[in-house]
């Protein structure tokens, strides 16, 4: 390589030397002594150089100085050697420099025979001045003082040193002059001040550039010095323990300042050298780079070689040393590989660039034979290829072939060198990095050597690519610098590895077959070593290649491999492990048709080790691979399976926590929570379990009955996990069983409504939050302070739930859609069966396991929660436990002791429930027990009874609940009720002060009344503890209505007394009401509901009072049902006027249906004519025949209307009576146009004429006869004297879902038909006399029939879809019969559709409720058309549109009878529709009965013909009030208040007609 323009090297020829000079270094040599000293310095490699200087020498160049001063002359015998060189010495009296006179004086001073201290003061004056200023004649300087150099004082000899390089520097040198200062450099026997001679022998050669005169005698002087500088530091280096030392940093820039020196002299002169200087100052270079351990010598050490490859020719024997050097100086020192490379890059680059490259392939070929080199020089072309190799011929160096390469670095590896295999292991990975070097590779017909390399490498240093789950993108580093031949650098080779590993995996695709093949092999070799994306590629190709299938003959061994090799190592990942496992699946579906064993070694090959599985990834994997095989798989095979799961669920594992032992926030309560995020390991195994069986259910009868054995020791097992057990009962709880026992599997839980009560539902775990946390801030009305509403959320330790709703799907798989052909509930032993074998489960189990888990106080409670939720609704399917009887009133007998002895579990505090919600759901299990009292002795009926019973008032929550299930035993269980009736009512007389219970108490009451032979041996307290209960609500209404009415001009500031703390969307919307103040919220309608409940409670038991017992009562009732108002005036509300109106009708006669007679007289009887009076509270109509005084009185009361005939008893006058033709005409006495009697001779009949006495009492009030009052009278007429409602009823054909299907129906199934025959009675629409709510009375185009159902305040009008007529081709979508059921606020759903029923199936804005009958069982098509009504159960539940408060007893499901079903619905259907009036007229105002109706047309009629005098206004319901000062005399007298309104006067005489509205009782007090 050419040197640098800028420094162009001049070269001295050698044969161009003056023989002048030549001469001179004759004479100043000769006669010079031999120093034997200096020939021990030098190794014996090099040629000796004689000194050129001694003591004696110095002598002579004193006299050759002085001869040419002329202060002296030769001694004898030198005179003649010197004559010719005489001219070329320099004269002291020319030693003179430019601004320095003063060195004429100095110099004289130098002299030796002056004392060595003051020669030493003017020497290093001398030395100050020469480098300041420059002379012409130096070498007489130093020709005068040069004796101080070898002087044995240091520091003299220092002095003489720096005056040797001032004098060298201060002038122009010539040849000559460079020659003799040069004499004065060379001697090394003296190695003091080394870095003095340095810097004189630069300044001598002009740093390098002129060595004229030096040639023979430089290469050899430098080869000494190096040696001796490289003693000297070395030494220095470990005298001095601060490396960082003055003396040291000295030394070693000195021995710097040398190596730099050589470089010059190469750089400048190299064509003034011999070969065999290079190749001697080349081996010294190298013997020092191996001696050092200092980077410094090694870079300085290197700037040599690279010049002398640069700038000289060096052969290849001697570059073989240099290249080992070199490649291991690259490999060793990070730090310096840079220049390193650019050394042997010039080398490489050079004529000897190929041989340098065979020979680094030599040393690799022989590594392991006895030629071998050194470990370091092998590893150092090892690495020297690599990166040439890396190169690829850039940068004008060689390339390194490939195919001599490979085998070259498998040979080298056979040594087991751990050190090489990492170099090694680092080259492949580089070139596998590259995209050009992996093209290189891929021409590489055969990979054998590549692939044994690699694999060499692994089996070395123990590699292992595995846990590398994704292919790596990361570029190899350089190798790290290796600072000593000890180190190891694994990480390095495990990142390289597993780097090779991946580039082959992520190249594979492209390979050819013939590669892909060395691939897989070595794959195949690797085996745990492999990464998991290697392994996938190796799993992916064996399984595309079918290397596991039978058609391969190795495939067991294959397949086994690949099981130990990576599904079995749990450190693998888990996709991977999956992949396998997924593999084997497929592969199963082939070995199972070889063999039975086969395919059970097989399977059993995958599963052996699930048990030990701690990756829940894989175990779900396995545990799939084996549902698979449950189905085709053998009896044995089967148990093997069942008993490797058993071990797997079983066995005990650290990670198995309970529930209580998690600890998550309560985050997890918000909508949309979900359970713990990792299910556990028993869990996992579990839930295929579950699989197993439900996939089993309709095929195997024996595998199905294993496997729900086992799903029950997992419900059970207090050594499972809880989500596993709770995965375990999640199917349990969704068998039942078909009315012909036949099992089968629900896909949807039905719990959810009562899962709220626990908050196990996303909107009540919310709510709890916000109630929570908005509790704080409730302000206590009364007092006005800040208290909390409720207990404070204490959570000790908050845990997810693992079950809620809506939560995950609840089971693993969709069950089948058809019950089990093999597996049964019970089997009848009566019915032969030819089908095959029929198993049944053991329920018996269950139940008892049921049992245990409700009595031991350790359950936990994640397990207890989801039975007391979801037992209920299991247990209502009764043929699925028609084999567990006796386990059945065990239960019963639990669930009543724990009600009565108040034994309920407590939940935990974290949980924030309280006891009373358990009991809640315990009274739930209980209600639906009741469906099973058949099987219950007289005793046990009773006990349940006082269960319910003491559940009313004994917690916060469970009195609903409790009247409820109390509403079920009425009709199921009436014998009980009855007898403990009276602590019923009384227990419900204890709980009236809570206001939140008041409807469901009086629901219940209403209810009781229509049962009469519940209550037939009542006592009269009894009767008055019911109206009491009644009288308790209707005061608390009024005094509700007061409050709001004071506090209407006020901002609202608290929720509605009212309050229904165990109905959540009742909760929930009252809630809400807070930010929509101005929508009524649902609790402000129910006081509405309440008062109209109240006095149905009163009309109903007073109607169902004994005969002889109504008139006792008539005044205490009608006392509480008047107030007083703030200014002390008694009031009544027109609802409590109607009530005393009914009570008077009643009193007395149970025949209070009468007609009008149109024909009542003849025409005999005298023409006829009418009058209508306002009499009190009623309209008086009579109607007289004037000749004979014939009459029809029609009485028109609030409450009904009745007509009575009045017929005088006329007789012939006497004989000596005036005849009466007084003023008429003889003969018009004896025609029938003569009146002779008015209808007010009628009416004063009734009256005592002592009233004409008193013009202040209230009369009779007549009205005109015009038509305003006769169309008063016609509107009066047209309200009804009863209550009317409507109800729709609906039958779903099984499969149903679609509203224009199901309308389509025209007929239902023998239960259904069963239903509607007792829900009313079957009446014929046309000519109808009554309100048919709708239907067509005319034309039948609402059809023939209907059901109805009436008492004596109430009727109810059903519209039977399947009755009316049906005309699909003129209206497919049924919308004659949509325009009924649309309108009616009540609905009945028959539901045979085996689906749920969906609220809006029947789009409507006024359909508020929906009653869903739904069979407790499933029946065939066959069953349907059976009358099985009488012998089964039935489901009933009260669905409400959103907004509508659950109000209904059957909110929750009911299980009732098909005996008690009919009542029971009608009831239901019968207090919806009453509050659905209600709920309906909410934002209008009020619903008015038509009893309230008719008294409004009185009073309408009394204000406008009446005047002011007697009248009585009107206001509206619950604060409508009427003075009723008139009614205190009656009180004393017990009469009805209505009565004495009404009367006119007492009467004159006993013989006279009592008013019909006088009570038989009048003057005996029954009041309080």
């Amino acid at each position: 390589m050419s040197p640098s323009p800028g420094n162009v090297p001049r070269t001295p020829d050698r044969k161009s030397s003056s023989s002048t000079l030549l001469d001179a270094f004759r004479i100043l040599t000769s006669g010079r002594p031999k120093s034997t000293s200096q020939a021990a310095v030098h190794p014996p490699a090099l040629t000796p150089v004689q000194s050129v200087f001694s003591k004696g020498d110095v002598t002579k160049v004193d006299e050759v100085a002085r001869k040419l001063s002329g202060n002296g002359s030769s001694s004898t015998g030198d005179t003649a050697g010197t004559d010719d060189s005489a001219a070329a010495l320099p004269s002291l009296t020319n030693v003179v420099g430019i601004g320095a006179p003063e060195l004429t004086t100095l110099i004289p001073q130098l002299d030796k025979s002056l004392p060595v201290a003051q020669r030493i003061a003017v020497a290093q004056k001398i030395s100050a001045i020469l480098d300041d200023f420059r002379v012409s004649n130096s070498l007489a300087i130093w020709a005068t003082g040069q004796d101080l150099l070898l002087h044995d004082s240091s520091n003299v000899s220092r002095v003489a040193h720096t005056l040797l390089v001032s004098c060298v520097k201060c002038s122009d040198l010539s040849a000559f002059e460079r020659a003799c200062f040069f004499e004065s450099i060379q001697p090394l026997d003296d190695d003091r001040h080394i870095d003095l001679r340095i810097q004189a022998l630069v300044e001598v050669t002009s740093n390098g550039r002129n060595v004229e005169s030096l040639e023979l005698v430089l290469a050899p002087y430098l080869i000494r010095l190096l040696q001796t500088n490289f003693e000297v530091v070395t030494s220095h280096r470990k005298r001095e323990k601060n490396p960082k030392s003055d003396t040291t940093i000295a030394e070693e820039q000195s021995f710097a300042n040398l190596f730099q020196f050589i470089v010059d002299v190469i750089k400048f002169n190299a064509k003034a050298f011999q070969e065999s200087d290079f190749n001697l100052l080349l081996d010294e270079v190298i013997a020092i780079c191996k001696r050092t351990t200092h980077e410094a010598d090694i870079v300085s050490a290197t700037n040599v070689i690279n010049a002398l490859m640069t700038y000289t020719r060096v052969s290849i024997e001697s570059i073989r040393p240099c290249v080992e050097l070199l490649s291991d100086i690259f490999r060793q020192l990070g730090t310096l590989r840079k220049p390193t490379w650019a050394a042997l890059s010039n080398i490489l680059r050079s004529h000897l660039g190929p041989s340098a490259v065979q020979y680094l392939l030599e040393i690799l070929q022989s590594a392991h034979t006895k030629d071998a080199k050194p470990n370091n020089t092998v590893r150092g072309a090892m690495v020297s290829l690599a990166q040439l190799f890396k190169k690829n011929g850039k940068e004008g160096l060689p390339e390194v072939p490939l195919m001599q390469l490979l085998p070259a670095t498998r040979s080298a590896l056979m040594g087991g060198d751990r050190k090489l295999a990492v170099d090694v292991i680092t080259m492949f990975a580089g070139m596998l990095e590259s995209e050009v070097l992996l093209e290189k590779l891929k021409e590489q017909l055969e990979w054998g050597d590549f692939v044994d390399a690699i694999l060499t490498c692994s089996k070395v240093l123990k590699l292992s690519a595995a846990g590398q789950n994704e292919t790596s993108n990361a570029k190899i580093a350089d190798p790290p610098t290796i600072k000593s031949p000890k180190d190891l650098d694994l990480p390095s080779a495990s990142t390289a590895f597993k780097e090779v590993i991946s580039r082959l995996t992520a190249a594979f695709p492209e390979l050819d077959l013939i590669h892909k093949e060395s691939v897989v092999y070595l794959f195949l070799q690797l085996g745990l070593k492999l990464s998991d994306d290697a392994a996938q590629l190796l799993i992916a190709h064996c399984a595309e290649d079918r290397l596991v299938y039978p058609s391969n003959s190795h495939w067991p061994d294959n397949c086994r491999e690949l099981v130990r090799t990576y599904l079995h190592d749990q450190s693998r990942s888990s996709h991977l492990r999956v992949l396998v496992a997924n593999i084997l699946r497929e592969v199963y579906t082939t070995v199972e048709v070889l063999s039975e064993q086969s395919a059970s070694e097989f399977a059993l090959l995958a599963l052996q080790k699930m048990s030990d599985e701690q990756d829940a990834v894989v175990l779900e994997a396995l545990s799939s691979f084996a549902v698979t095989l449950v189905s085709g798989a053998s009896d044995a095979l089967f148990d093997s399976i069942l008993g490797i799961f058993r071990t797997t669920v079983f066995q005990k594992r650290n990670s198995v926590l309970p529930s209580q032992n998690m600890s998550p926030t309560l985050s997890a309560l918000s909508v949309g929570f979900a359970p713990q995020s990792q299910p556990s390991l028993c869990r996992v195994a579990s839930k295929h379990v579950v699989r197993m069986f439900i996939g089993n259910a309709n095929r195997s009868a024996d595998k199905a009955e294993k496997l729900f054995s086992f799903i029950l020791d997992v419900a059970g097992s207090s050594d499972c996990a809880i989500d596993a057990r709770i995965c375990a009962v999640k199917l349990i709880f969704r068998l039942r069983a078909t009315s012909d026992y036949a099992i089968y599997i629900r896909p949807l839980s039905e719990s959810e409504s009562i899962a709220a009560v626990l908050c196990r539902t996303a909107e009540t775990a919310q709510w709890i939050q916000t109630d929570e946390s908005s509790s704080r801030d409730g302000r206590n009305v009364s007092s006005g302070s800040m208290q909390s509403k409720q207990k404070p959320f204490n959570v000790k330790k908050p845990v997810p739930p693992l079950w809620f709703y809506p939560g995950p799907k609840g089971l693993p798989e969709e069950p089948p859609h058809e019950p089990s052909p093999c597996l049964f509930s019970y089997i009848d032993p009566s019915i032969e069966s030819t089908e095959e074998k029929r198993t049944a489960l053991k329920m018996t189990y269950w139940l008892e396991k049921v049992i245990d888990l409700l009595q031991q106080p350790e359950t936990d409670w994640e397990i207890y929660s989801y039975v007391v939720v979801h037992l209920g609704a299991q247990i209502s399917n009764q043929n699925l436990f028609k084999g567990a009887i006796p386990q059945i009133k065990f239960l019963r007998n639990v669930l009543c002791t724990q009600i009565r002895n108040s034994t309920i579990r407590e939940p935990p505090s974290y949980t924030s429930l309280k006891k009373g919600d358990v009991a809640v759901c315990i009274l739930h299990i209980l209600t639906i027990l009741v469906s099973y009292h058949e099987h219950f002795a007289k005793s046990e009926e009773d006990d349940v009874v006082r269960a319910f019973i003491a559940g009313i008032g004994h917690w916060d929550r469970t009195s609903k609940w409790s009247i409820h299930a109390l509403t079920v035993c009425c009709h199921e269980m009436p014998l009980s009720v009855s007898k403990l009736l009276d602590n019923v009512i009384q227990k419900m007389s204890t709980i009236i002060t809570q206001s939140q219970i008041a409807i469901h108490i009086l629901e219940f009451l209403v209810m009781l009344a229509r049962l009469p032979q519940l209550y037939k041996n009542f006592r009269e307290d009894e009767f008055k503890m019911v109206f009491g209960v009644s009288f308790r609500y209707l005061q608390y209404v009024h005094d509700k209505t007061e409050k709001e009415s004071s506090a209407s001009l006020q901002p609202r500031t608290g929720r509605a007394a009212m309050r229904h703390s165990d109905s959540f969307r009742e909760l929930k919307m009252l809630s809400d009401s807070d930010a929509r103040p101005s929508m009524r919220s649902p609790q402000d309608d129910l006081p509405q509901y309440v008062y109209a409940l109240a006095f149905h409670v009163i009309t109903f038991w007073f109607m169902n009072l004994k005969l002889q017992d109504r008139p006792i009562y008539m005044g205490w009732i009608a006392k509480n049902l008047t107030w007083q108002d703030r200014s002390g005036k008694d009031v009544n509300s027109d609802q409590g006027l109607v009530t005393m109106d009914m009570m008077d009708r009643v009193a007395y006669s149970d025949r209070d249906e009468t007609a009008a007679d149109p024909h009542f007289a003849k025409e005999t009887d005298g023409e006829i004519s009418q009058r209508t009076w306002i009499v009190g509270y009623s309209l008086l109509t009579i109607e007289t025949a004037g000749r004979t005084g014939l009459s029809q009185l029609t009485r028109r009361r609030p409450s009904g209307t009745k007509y009575f005939s009045y017929r005088p008893t006329l007789t012939s006058p006497p004989r000596h009576q005036v005849p009466l033709t007084t003023g008429l005409a003889a003969d018009a006495f004896y025609t029938s146009s003569y009146i002779g009697v008015l209808p007010e001779d009628v009416l004063q009949e009734y009256y005592s004429s002592f009233t004409l006495a008193d013009p202040k009492s209230e009369r009779p009030i007549a009205l005109p006869e015009e038509e305003a009052v006769k169309r008063a009278i016609s509107a009066f007429d047209r309200n009804s004297t009863v209550d009317g409602h409507k109800v729709g009823v609906i039958y779903m054909a099984p499969g149903q879902v679609h509203e224009t299907d199901i309308l389509a129906n025209i007929r239902g199934s023998a239960d259904y038909t069963s239903f509607i025959d007792e829900l009313g009675f079957l009446t014929r629409l046309k000519s109808a006399q009554f309100n048919t709510q709708g239907l067509d009375r005319g034309n039948d185009t609402d059809g023939k029939y209907t059901y109805c159902w009436r008492d004596r305040a109430t009727e109810i009008v059903f519209h039977i879809t399947t009755m009316m007529p049906t005309e699909l081709e003129n209206d497919p979508r049924s919308t004659k019969k949509k325009s009924h059921i649309g309108n009616d606020f009540v609905n009945i759903v028959w539901n045979d559709s085996g689906e749920a029923f969906k609220f809006d199936t029947f789009p409507s804005a006024f359909n508020y409720v929906y009653i869903i009958i739904t069979p407790e069982v499933t029946h065939s098509f066959a069953d349907m058309r059976k009358d099985r009504h009488q012998q089964t159960f039935y489901k009933v539940q009260v669905l409400s549109a959103p907004g509508f408060p659950e109000i209904s007893p059957a909110a929750e499901t009911k299980v009732v009878s098909a005996k008690a079903l009919p009542a029971f619905v009608r009831l239901v259907a019968l207090n919806a529709s009453v509050f659905s009036l209600v709920w309906a007229n909410r934002e209008g105002g009020e619903h008015f009965s038509p009893w309230r109706n008719r008294l409004r047309e009185i009073n309408r009629l009394r204000e406008k013909y009446g005047g002011k005098k007697g009248s009585v206004g009107s206001s509206p319901v619950p604060g409508e009030v009427r003075p009723s000062s008139t009614l205190s005399a009656s009180r004393e007298r017990g009469v009805s208040s209505l009565v004495n309104r009404a009367s006119l006067a007492t009467f004159n005489s006993d013989n006279m007609s009592r008013s019909s509205l006088t009570p038989s009782s009048a003057g005996t007090d029954h009041g309080d």
